[in-house]
């Protein structure tokens, strides 16, 4: 993030403690994975997509910042693939 479009640096982000939940991991199988989400400021209007700017880190108590990566478990994601790409039982003429 830069300066030239008004967000602050990153040593300057603060984490206040307050965390959420990920929701998207809860739907991968994964639930109770901790996050901070980082206001950055509004984008400028020729940027596209949704006019708040953040960024979603991995909640820490020990104060490292890790950018959250959403996590999944294969099985759940396994589940509800298979069935779309099984092709098996399918007959194409």
């Amino acid at each position: 993030m830069t300066a030239e479009r008004g967000l602050v640096k990153e040593e300057n982000k603060s984490f206040d403690g307050y965390y959420g939940y990920c929701d998207q991991c809860e739907w991968n199988g994964i639930p109770n994975q901790k996050i901070v989400v980082v206001y950055l400021g509004i984008r400028p209007a020729d940027e596209p997509g949704f006019i708040y700017k953040f960024e979603t880190y991995d909640y820490s108590q020990d104060g490292t910042k890790g950018i959250h990566q959403h996590k999944y478990d294969p099985d759940v994601i396994d589940h509800i693939l298979d069935p779309i790409f099984d092709r098996t039982e399918r007959m194409v003429e």
